[in-house]
C-alpha cells in the first residue's frame, strides 16, 4: 500500500472512533439524565400521594384499610 492509501486508512479509523466516543458520550449522559428523570417522578408521586393522604378524613382512611384487609383475608381463606 502506497503511504497516501495508509493515511487515508488511518484519517478515517481516527473520524470514527471520533465518532464512536462522541456517540458513547451522548448516550451516557441521556441515561443519567433518564435516571434523574425517574427518580424526579418516584419522587413527585409520593408526595402527591402523601398529600392526598392529609385531606382523607379519619373514618374514611379507616374504611380504606378494613376493605383492603378484606380482600386480602378473601385471598386466603380457604
Amino acid at each position: 500500500m502506497s503511504p497516501r492509501t495508509v493515511q487515508r486508512f488511518w484519517d478515517n479509523d481516527m473520524h470514527q472512533n471520533k465518532n464512536l466516543k462522541r456517540v458513547a458520550s451522548i448516550r451516557s449522559s441521556a441515561t443519567r439524565l433518564r435516571r434523574s428523570l425517574r427518580r424526579k417522578d418516584a419522587r413527585l408521586w409520593s408526595q402527591n400521594r402523601n398529600r392526598s393522604l392529609k385531606y382523607w378524613s379519619a373514618t374514611a382512611q379507616i374504611r380504606r384499610c378494613r376493605i383492603i384487609h378484606e380482600r386480602r383475608a378473601s385471598r386466603y381463606k380457604a
